[in-house]
């Protein structure tokens, strides 16, 4: 009776020993941050919601969220390629590379387009479109989709063939554009210079809605669960049907509103030209939490990334990091090359790809930051200003400068060999001619060793926006990571449980087995 007693025993213990081992396996931390986070009493969903799964970076932000966040890693920051855009006078490039099946497309402000091979920087083909571009491509099954700033009167939202560049369709705007497209479910979202926001048939350009903003829409749309987000000139983020073009709400974030929208599901980032980074419900707009980045000379235009729980925000005064769910500051960096607070100035928007966040600054340096404490991996500096932002496909990561030349920087020992050069095929338009800069492996021209302390900035106190937006929730304390299930651990979880059952249904067989011997 002892015996049979013990082994019960045995296997009750079995059960309250084995049942939390399993149930503790399935916890596992895969990121800084739980996919849910409670605030005020309200749950929110702030899990990545990233769809683009290659290595390619289709479009400006890489996807449609807006999220900055690549799953491609760069190893180190030398120079792999660079190529030459520029034209005399006109050497500016702030359109923002795009990579899509080993081709970079960029526009530049001397009225060209360009297809490069991402791998050599060797040209593909080149177009002129009679007018400046500032818009960043979109490239989607086999199309590219791109804005053209001014021409004449109009603006033109146009679709080229990604072969040659031939126009497939072009959709006049009356207005410049600087907005970047985005296309899913085949119709293309994109603002205007005259506060439009265009849906059009991304098969042939016919505009399907238009909503107007009350002021120049230069940020470009975000797009969520079918809900269009971005933000305009007059201070607002919008929220619009993306079937319909239907208001959902609008919220006053503060003066003027350049950043586009990075979203993780619940939860819409975005800095504003009163000098605050906001996270708003995507329900309606409210205020979850806001940090003053200012610097008494505003005009914050970067957009946001996010990866892993942490915000990333470029400002006048410095490049910040922000636990994503609180507000609060985790760190601030601040070029130690610069001379002036105007020379390290981060115009451009981040890219983040692993524990690896890079932002370009004014100072012609891009920099590449240890997402944990903000400290300097590497450092590149180009010939001029950097006011294109970062996109990071396949091991590189690849930028445009005011110098005129787009830089490929990664490692040189993941290089493919480029084939021999072939003779660039004749430009479309008439009497142009394209000069190439051949691939170069040299070494960076400055690599730092100076990895200065993140510093916490003090920005004024006398100093506020001219209308604050309503904080209906401010929240700025710290929480710690909350382990989260995760079902890429399964086959450890099936092992554990597996286990379990196998150990308890042989101590209950034992018990069992005992008294029946017992009774007979």
């Amino acid at each position: 009776m002892k015996l049979t007693s013990g082994i019960i025993v045995l296997a009750i213990l079995g059960l309250l020993v084995f049942s939390p081992v399993a149930s503790e396996a399935s916890l596992v931390d895969t990121s800084l941050y739980a996919d849910e986070a409670i605030i005020n009493g309200v749950t929110y969903n702030i899990a990545n919601q990233n769809t683009t799964t290659t290595e390619d970076w289709p479009m400006y932000r890489h996807d449609l969220q807006g999220t900055g966040a690549s799953q491609s890693t760069v190893v180190n920051g030398q120079l792999l390629w660079k190529f030459y855009a520029g034209a005399s006078g006109l050497n500016r490039l702030r359109s923002s590379p795009t990579i899509a099946d080993g081709i970079l497309y960029i526009g530049t402000e001397n009225n060209h387009f360009y297809a490069l091979n991402s791998t050599t920087g060797s040209q593909i083909w080149c177009i002129d479109v009679g007018a400046p571009m500032l818009s960043s491509a979109a490239i989607v099954d086999g199309v590219v989709y791109v804005g053209v700033t001014w021409n004449g009167r109009n603006g033109y939202v146009e679709a080229l063939n990604v072969t040659n560049g031939e126009i497939i369709w072009q959709f006049p705007t009356d207005s410049g554009i600087e907005s970047s497209p985005v296309v899913v479910n085949g119709v293309l979202y994109i603002g205007s210079y005259k506060g439009y926001v265009y849906a059009l048939n991304a098969s042939n350009g016919a505009l399907k809605w238009s909503y107007l903003t009350g002021a120049e829409v230069y940020a470009s749309p975000s797009i969520v669960s079918g809900t269009l987000y971005v933000g305009s000139l007059d201070g607002y983020v919008y929220a619009l049907n993306a079937d319909s073009g239907t208001l959902i709400w609008a919220s006053h974030v503060g003066n003027q509103v350049y950043s586009s929208l990075a979203i993780v599901k619940d939860i819409l980032y975005v800095c504003t030209d009163s000098g605050y980074a906001c996270a708003l419900r995507a329900s309606d707009g409210g205020v979850i939490w806001q940090a003053y980045i200012g610097s008494g000379s505003d005009h914050e235009d970067a957009s946001p990334a996010i990866s892993n729980g942490i915000v990333y925000f470029g400002a006048r005064n410095g490049f910040y990091a922000f636990n994503a769910t609180t507000g609060k500051q985790i760190w601030f960096f601040t070029s130690p090359y610069s001379a002036r607070q105007t020379t390290g100035y981060f115009y451009s928007s981040p890219a983040v790809a692993g524990n690896i966040v890079y932002c370009g600054s004014v100072d012609n340096r891009l920099f590449a930051l240890n997402t944990n404490d903000g400290s300097i991996v590497w450092s590149y500096q180009t010939g001029g200003f950097l006011f294109s932002s970062p996109a990071i496909a396949n091991g590189k990561v690849y930028i445009a400068s005011y110098d005129g030349n787009i830089y490929a920087i990664g490692n040189p020992a993941n290089q493919a060999q480029p084939s021999p050069p072939t003779p660039f095929p004749t430009p479309i338009t008439e009497n142009q001619t394209q000069t190439f800069t051949p691939t170069s492996t040299d070494s960076p021209t400055s690599k730092p060793t100076v990895t200065p302390t993140p510093k916490t900035p003090t920005p004024s106190p006398t100093i506020t926006p001219a209308e604050a937006p309503t904080l209906l929730s401010k929240i700025h304390q710290d929480k710690e990571p909350i382990p989260i299930y995760s079902s890429n651990n399964s086959e450890t979880i099936d092992w554990t449980i597996l286990g379990a059952i196998v150990v308890t249904f042989l101590l209950t067989l034992v018990s069992l087995f005992l008294l029946f011997k017992k009774s007979d």
